[in-house]
C-alpha cells in the first residue's frame, strides 16, 4: 500500500462548498482552516521571477529563509538554464514532475510549457501556435482527469483580445517534432484551443465541477468555461474547428463572464479557497477578494483602500497560491508609474497572508524581495532543510544511543507522554526503529520510520502519522531463536536510499522508497533444499544460523555478523559484502582467525563457516582454491556474534564483540578446549578488508556464558592528562570495559598482543555480579556533553528456569566516562526491575526498558539527579526495544521472547504476541497535533483545523455525511446505507424530523460492526450525520422528505 501524503484538497473543498449551499447556516464551514506549530510541513513555495525558478522552504519563512534556484535563466546557464515564466503546476501522477511556462529561444524555438522532473531537468515541451510575437505562456491547471489547461497571455493592454486558453492531452513528457530532434521550430499535436480571444489571459483555476476560470486583465473580467470539453485534438474529439493559424479549435464551448468589468478591475490572480470559494486578485489596484461560486463577493482579503495611484504599500498581486493550511501566497509586481504608463518596479516581492484563529486575514508578510518581475507562485511538496534522521542502530556508527538535538521531550514534560500513533504488527518488536528522510513520489523528502517485527515483515511508515508506506515479507528461518531482532540501516548508495536489514539468516537490500528488493545474501544454506522446498537444513535440530546484529555500511560494503545461538550444530562468523551487488567480499571465521576471500569473478550469495560447497551452492573446489577459505569447518557452537559493529572511519576499523564459547578437554565433544579460540568472547577490531587488527578479552576460559552482546560505544575520554579515543562495551559479567581503539594502552604501555594483556583497559567498572542472563547485555548510551555513560542491567542468572524473582540491583547505572566512577544508580529503588533493552538518552533524560512488563522508564540526568521521572506502560510482557527520538516523537517497539523447539512454550507465545510500534509525544507539541492541524495527512480523510464535530470534518479528522429530514411523519419507513450496512427505520404519524434524526443516529450507533470500525453518528435538530459514507437514502413515508448531502460534508 502506498498512501499519498498530500490528499487532494480540491475534492474536500468541493464537498464543503456543496455542504455550505445545502445545510443550515449554523453548519456551513466558516472559512479556511489554518495550522500552527513549528514542525516541518514538507512544503516548498515556488516562484518564477527574472526568467528563473526559485524555491523557498515554507518552514523557514519569517526566520532565516532557506531558498535555492531550481532552474536558472538561460542567459546565465546556456546548457540547463531555461527562461521560466508564469505559474507552476504539479503533474498529478505522483512523480513530482511539474509544468511551467518556458519561452527559451523564441521565436526560433517557439514558446510553450516546459515539462520538468522534480529536480528541474526538462523532460518535454508543449508548444502551441500564438497570435502575437514574443508569446508569453503563463498559466496552467490540471483537472481531475489529469488534463492540462494553459493560458497564453496575448497582448498586454486593456481592450486587447488575443490571449488563449489551451487544452492539452497526455502524454506531456514529449518534445514536438521527431524524436531526438529538439530543439526545433515544430508545433505539438496534442492540444485543442478552447478560446483565442481573451483579453490578456492570466491565471486559470478549475473548480470541483470541472469549470475553468481565467482572469482577463485586458478584458477587466473573469471568464468561466464549463464542461464538456473536447476529448481529443481532432474533430472526433470535439476539436474540429480551426483558428487563424490553422490550429485545432473547440467546436463548441460553454462560456460566460463570471465577473464583469468593475472600474479598474485588472483581474490577474485566482485560486480556490479551502471552503470552495474563489480568491481573486486585481494587480493594478492591489486587492484580493473572496467570491462564492455564483460570483458574489464575500469579503476582501487584501484591501489597500480606494485606488489613489502607484506604488501601493501592500503590493500588486499578479498570481495566487493557497497552501493546505489556507495561507495565501502572492507574487507582487511592485507596479510603478502613472496610468497608462505602468510597469513592474525594481523591488518585486513574494508575500503571504495568514489568518487569525477567527479567520480574519492578517497583514501581508514579505517572504522575499528584490525580485525582477515575479509573476508566478505555487505550493508544492518538498523540503530544502535537512530533515532530522536516525538512520541506523543507536543513531550512528559510534553507537552512542544519544540524540543531542531532541529539545521537545524534557524532564519537565516527560511524565505527560501520550500516544501520538501506533502501527500494529502480528508479533513482538525488539529492534530499535530507524528514521530516514527519503524522496517519496509526489511527497518529496519525507521522514520514514523503518523497523522489522517478528512477524517476518519489514515496515516503512511515515513519521508524521504512522501511515504505511510499504511492507516487505522476509523468509522465515525455522531454526532461529531470535529471527527478526536486528535494526534497519538506511544508507545512500549511488544516489539511492537503500534499506539494509538482516532477518532470519538473510541480509536484504531494499529500496527505501518502495521496498523493492535490490539483492539478498544468505548467511547459511538458505533454508531450502535443492528443489526449493522449505525449510531445507534449517530447524532447531539442524541449522540455527541467524543474523541478530544491525549492519554498518561504509566503504561501499555491508558489515554484519551471524550466530548459531551457542548450538554445536554450527558456528558463527562475520561478513563483508559489496553494498551495490550483495556479493561476498570476505568472511571472517572467528574460530580460526582466517579471512576467506572470493576471487574477483566469483558471485558468492550464500556462505557460512561450516556447510559444504554443495549446500552453499559454491563452485566446485572453492574452499580449497580461494585465499583463506580452506580453514577448519568443524562445528563447535562458537564464533557467535550478536553485537552490532561500530565503525571508526578515520582508522578504517570495525569494532564488535563476540559471544561465549563453552570449552572442555573431552575429545568426544565438539567443544574446543580447554581454552577458548582467540576470537571468542572477545572485543575485536577488523579492518575493512576483514583482516584482524587486534582483539582482547577479560578471560581465557568461560563456561558460565559471560558473553559480550552489546555494540561497542566509540567516544573520547580525558584520562591521565590527555584526550584518548576509546571504545567501551559491557559484558554479562556486570562490567563495563574501556579500551584504546588501537589496542594499546598509551598510559601503561600494555598492548593487546602482550603475554599478559589483562591491564589493557584504561578503566573497568563492575556494577553487578552478572550471569548468563545478567550484567550489561545491551548497548549503553553515551552522553559526551555531560560525560556520562548510562546503561541498565539484566536480571542475573538461572536462565534454565527463567528470570529470578529478584533481579540483581541496582538495575540502572550512570558512570563518569573519564574515570568509570559510579555517579548515580537506582539502588534506593528496592523494587526496581531489570532490563534486556539498550538505553537511549536525550539531553536531561535517559530511558530504559524493563522485564517483566513493558514499562518505559525515564530518569532525570540533569545535575546527576537520577530520579525516576516517569513510567509509561506500553502494554506488553516486557520491553526490549530501545527508543529512538526524532523531532519530539519517541519511537519504540514492544515485547520480548525466544523461539524454541516446541513452538508452544511460554517464550514462543510471548514472541508471537501482536505488538505495535508506538510513537509517543508531549501534549501541546506539534507532533501531538497532527489531526486538527489543517493539513490532510495520509491517515486522515479531512482536517479542518478544529475539534468540532458536525462541521463536515469530525474531531477525529474523518469526513462526515449528512441527512436532512423535513415534513411530518405519516407512517412508513426511511432507509439508508452506511459503509455498506443497510438500515431501515419505521416511522409513525406525527413523527417530527428531529425525532427521526435522533432515531437514525441511534440505529447506526447500535451496529457493533460499524462501531468496531470507529463509525458513529449524531443528530442535530432535523438532521443526523456520520463519519462514514452515507448512500441510498430513501423515504417510503409520504410525509417525510429526505435531502442527502454528499460525503465530505
Amino acid at each position: 500500500m502506498f498512501p499519498t501524503r498530500f490528499a487532494p484538497r480540491t475534492a474536500l473543498a468541493a464537498a464543503l462548498a456543496l455542504c455550505a449551499a445545502s445545510l443550515p447556516a449554523v453548519l456551513a464551514p466558516a472559512g479556511p482552516a489554518h495550522a500552527a506549530g513549528p514542525f516541518d510541513s514538507g512544503l516548498l513555495l515556488y516562484s518564477t521571477e527574472g526568467n528563473r525558478l526559485r524555491r523557498y522552504d515554507v518552514d523557514t519563512i519569517g526566520s532565516t529563509l532557506v531558498e535555492d534556484i531550481l532552474i536558472e535563466r538561460a542567459s546565465l546557464d546556456p546548457v540547463t538554464g531555461r527562461d521560466s515564466n508564469g505559474i507552476i503546476c504539479a503533474i498529478p501522477d505522483g512523480s513530482g514532475r511539474f509544468v511551467l511556462g518556458e519561452d527559451t529561444g523564441q521565436p526560433d524555438t517557439p514558446a510553450g510549457w516546459g515539462v520538468f522532473s522534480a529536480d528541474g531537468v526538462q523532460e518535454g515541451k508543449l508548444t502551441a501556435t500564438y497570435q502575437t510575437s514574443g508569446a508569453e505562456p503563463f498559466g496552467c491547471a490540471f483537472d481531475d482527469r489529469a488534463r492540462l489547461f494553459t493560458t497564453d497571455v496575448g497582448s498586454q493592454a486593456v481592450g486587447s483580445a488575443n490571449g488563449q486558453l489551451i487544452l492539452w492531452f497526455p502524454p506531456y513528457d514529449v518534445f514536438p517534432g521527431e524524436p531526438l530532434a529538439y530543439p526545433n521550430a515544430e508545433i505539438s499535436n496534442n492540444f485543442c484551443k478552447i478560446a483565442v480571444d481573451i483579453g490578456t489571459a492570466g491565471q486559470p483555476v478549475i473548480d470541483d465541477q470541472g469549470r475553468v476560470y481565467v482572469t482577463s486583465s485586458g478584458g477587466l473580467s473573469v471568464l468561466r468555461f464549463s464542461p464538456p470539453f473536447p476529448t481529443g485534438p481532432d474533430a472526433q474529439g470535439g476539436c474540429g474547428a480551426s483558428d487563424a493559424q490553422g490550429s485545432p479549435l473547440a467546436e463548441q464551448v460553454t462560456r460566460e463572464v463570471f465577473l464583469p468589468p468593475d472600474g479598474l478591475s485588472t483581474y490577474s490572480g485566482i485560486a480556490l479557497a479551502p471552503n470552495g470559494n474563489l480568491y481573486i486578485a486585481t494587480n493594478l489596484t492591489g486587492t484580493i477578494a473572496e467570491y462564492n461560486p455564483d460570483g458574489t463577493r464575500v469579503r476582501k482579503i487584501l484591501d489597500p483602500g480606494p485606488f489613489a495611484g502607484l506604488p501601493i504599500a501592500s503590493g500588486n498581486p499578479q498570481s495566487l497560491a493557497v497552501a493546505p493550511d489556507g495561507t495565501i501566497y502572492y507574487a507582487d509586481l511592485d507596479l510603478q508609474g502613472t496610468l497608462p504608463a505602468v510597469g513592474p518596479g525594481p523591488n518585486g516581492k513574494v508575500r503571504r497572508i495568514t489568518f487569525s484563529d477567527g479567520e480574519a486575514p492578517n497583514p501581508p508578510q514579505i517572504v522575499r524581495e528584490g525580485l525582477a518581475f515575479p509573476d508566478g507562485v505555487a505550493i508544492l511538496p518538498g523540503n530544502l532543510e535537512p530533515l532530522s534522521e536516525w538512520r541506523t542502530y543507536a543513531g550512528s556508527y559510534d553507537r552512542l544511543f544519544y540524540n543531542p538535538d531532541e529539545q521537545v521531550i524534557t524532564q519537565a514534560n516527560v511524565h505527560l507522554l501520550q500516544r501520538a500513533w501506533q502501527f500494529p504488527t502480528d508479533a513482538i518488536i525488539t529492534a530499535s526503529p530507524s528514521v530516514a528522510a527519503v524522496n517519496l513520489p509526489g511527497e518529496g523528502p519525507t521522514q520514514v520510520v523503518y523497523f522489522q517485527s517478528w512477524d517476518y515483515s519489514v515496515y516503512a511508515l511515515r513519521l508524521l502519522d504512522g501511515s504505511l508506506v510499504w511492507e516487505v515479507q522476509t523468509v522465515e528461518q525455522p531454526g532461529a531463536s531470535f529471527p527478526s531482532s536486528g535494526s534497519v540501516d538506511v544508507t545512500r548508495i549511488d544516489g539511492r536510499d537503500v534499506v539494509f536489514v538482516g532477518a532470519g539468516q538473510i541480509m536484504y537490500a531494499l529500496d527505501a522508497v518502495d521496498g523493492e528488493e535490490i539483492w539478498r545474501f544468505t548467511a547459511g544454506s538458505g533454508c531450502h533444499d535443492r528443489y526449493g522446498n522449505h525449510p531445507g537444513l534449517c530447524g532447531f535440530s539442524g541449522e540455527r544460523n541467524q543474523i541478530e546484529s544491525s549492519p554498518a555500511v561504509v566503504d561501499g560494503r555491508v558489515f554484519f555478523s551471524m550466530d548459531v545461538n551457542d548450538v554445536a550444530t554450527g558456528k558463527g562468523g562475520f561478513y563483508g559484502l559489496d553494498a551495490r551487488s550483495g556479493r561476498m567480499d570476505w568472511y571472517f571465521d572467528l574460530e580460526t582467525g582466517a579471512t576467506c576471500r572470493p576471487l574477483p569473478g566469483d558471485d558468492i550469495r550464500k556462505f557460512d563457516g561450516y556447510h559444504t560447497e554443495t549446500e552453499l551452492d559454491l563452485p566446485a573446489g572453492f574452499l580449497a582454491s580461494r585465499p583463506g577459505c580452506d580453514f577448519d569447518r568443524s562445528t563447535t557452537g562458537c564464533g557467535n556474534v550478536w553485537s552490532s559493529p561500530a565503525v571508526d572511519e578515520s582508522r578504517g576499523l570495525l569494532y564488535f564483540a563476540s559471544s561465549n564459547c563453552d570449552t572442555d578437554d573431552d575429545p568426544a565433544t565438539p567443544a574446543p578446549g580447554p581454552q577458548m579460540p582467540p576470537f571468542d568472547e572477545a572485543i575485536i577490531a577488523l579492518d575493512y578488508d576483514g583482516d584482524p587488527a587486534w582483539r582482547w578479552r577479560p578471560r581465557e576460559v568461560d563456561n558460565e556464558d559471560l558473553a559480550f552482546g552489546a555494540a561497542p560505544n566509540l567516544f573520547s575520554i580525558d584520562f591521565a592528562g590527555a584526550e584518548r579515543e576509546v571504545l567501551g562495551v559491557g559484558n554479562k559479567d556486570g562490567t563495563y570495559y574501556v579500551l584504546a581503539r588501537d589496542g594499546v594502552n598509551e598510559v601503561n604501555g600494555v598492548a593487546w598482543n602482550d603475554t599478559d594483556p589483562s591491564a589493557l583497559p584504561y578503566w573497568t567498572r563492575n556494577v553487578v555480579p552478572g550471569g548468563d542472563i545478567g550484567g550489561i547485555i545491551a548497548t549503553a548510551a553515551v552522553d559526551q556533553d555531560r560525560r556520562r555513560i548510562y546503561f541498565s542491567t539484566a536480571p542475573g542468572s538461572n536462565a534454565a528456569n527463567g528470570p529470578p524473582s529478584a533481579p540483581q540491583r541496582p538495575t540502572m547505572h550512570a558512570l563518569d566516562m573519564d574515570s568509570g566512577a559510579v555517579v548515580w544508580d537506582n539502588a534506593a529503588d528496592t523494587d526496581a526491575f531489570a532490563s534486556f533493552a539498550p538505553t537511549s538518552a536525550v539531553p536531561g533524560l535517559v530511558f530504559a526498558g524493563q522485564v517483566p512488563f513493558a514499562i518505559l522508564r525515564a530518569y532525570n540526568t540533569e545535575g546527576d539527579d537520577g530520579t525516576l521521572l516517569s513510567r509509561y506502560n506500553l502494554g506488553n510482557s516486557a520491553l526490549a526495544s530501545a527508543p529512538a527520538f526524532v523531532d519530539g516523537l519517541l519511537l519504540v517497539g514492544g515485547g520480548i521472547g525466544t523461539r524454541t523447539r516446541t513452538g508452544s512454550g511460554p517464550s514462543d507465545i510471548a514472541a508471537g504476541t501482536p505488538s505495535p510500534l508506538t510513537a509517543l509525544c508531549v501534549p501541546g507539541t506539534p507532533r501531538c497535533n497532527i489531526c486538527q492541524n489543517g493539513l490532510v495527512d495520509p491517515a486522515e480523510q479531512c482536517d479542518d483545523g478544529n475539534a468540532t464535530d458536525g462541521d463536515g470534518c469530525s474531531a477525529r479528522c474523518q469526513t462526515e455525511s449528512f441527512q436532512l429530514y423535513t415534513g411530518s411523519g405519516a407512517g412508513g419507513r426511511v432507509s439508508f446505507i452506511v459503509d455498506g450496512q443497510f438500515f431501515a427505520l419505521d416511522t409513525y404519524a406525527g413523527q417530527s424530523p428531529a425525532d427521526l434524526a435522533a432515531a437514525s443516529a441511534a440505529l447506526i450507533n447500535s451496529n457493533a460492526a460499524l462501531g468496531e470500525r470507529g463509525v458513529s453518528a449524531q443528530s442535530r435538530d432535523k438532521l443526523f450525520y456520520t463519519n462514514a459514507v452515507l448512500t441510498g437514502v430513501t423515504s417510503e413515508d409520504p410525509g417525510i422528505s429526505v435531502t442527502q448531502v454528499p460525503p465530505g460534508c
